[in-house]
């Protein structure tokens, strides 16, 4: 498990406390990383912008109702969150029609990109969902490491520096948890890559 990220926490618990400029600075400290992402998939910046948001809308009204749980992964949630408004903007857009069915993710190749994950390399939505689906099989080591490079976008080093862990470990979990989705791929026949 991750070492917990004592200053998103901080902000966290200040802000549910009333503070709302904890808000404005747990934002501010990830607003590169996740309007970034979101611009490299929309390819549009009033959209993206728009986008963005929303996703703050929602992070505010979950955080302020108290139902997320801080455990010391603030960023890959956030950045799930983030993924799911803009599949849910593609879908009203009816956008994902125009998707290749049968694209193959090729998840290791994915990985010799000097650690940063490039647009092209992620999957489509529809598999996104069945890779949702792997990860849940995998041990929580494991999965945590795929949702922060997949999802999260992070990088190796920002793992290892999450997580409390040196690089060669993130990159060992990665190996374990690729291996054993190729085995979870062939027993249910998922239609992913794993070169």
């Amino acid at each position: 498990m991750c070492v917990q990220n004592n200053q998103d926490s901080i902000y966290i618990s200040t802000f549910i406390s009333g503070n709302t400029e904890s808000f404005n600075q747990l934002i501010l400290k990830y607003n590169d990383k996740v309007y970034g992402y979101i611009l490299s998939k929309i390819k549009d910046k009033d959209i993206s912008n728009d986008i963005f948001q929303e996703v703050c809308i929602k992070v505010f009204n979950i955080l302020r109702s108290g139902k997320y749980k801080d455990q010391g992964k603030f960023l890959p949630w956030f950045m799930r969150i983030t993924h799911n408004v803009i599949i849910d903007y593609f879908r009203k857009e009816s956008r994902l029609q125009n998707f290749n069915k049968n694209f193959k993710f090729d998840l290791i190749n994915s990985l010799n990109d000097n650690n940063e994950i490039q647009d092209s390399k992620y999957p489509n939505f529809d598999q996104s969902k069945e890779l949702k689906k792997l990860t849940g099989l995998l041990s929580e080591d494991q999965k945590e490491v795929i949702e922060m490079r997949f999802f999260g976008g992070m990088t190796f080093k920002e793992i290892s520096n999450e997580c409390g862990i040196s690089i060669n470990t993130a990159l060992g979990r990665m190996r374990y948890a690729l291996s054993n989705m190729r085995k979870l791929c062939i027993k249910n026949k998922f239609e992913f890559s794993f070169q």
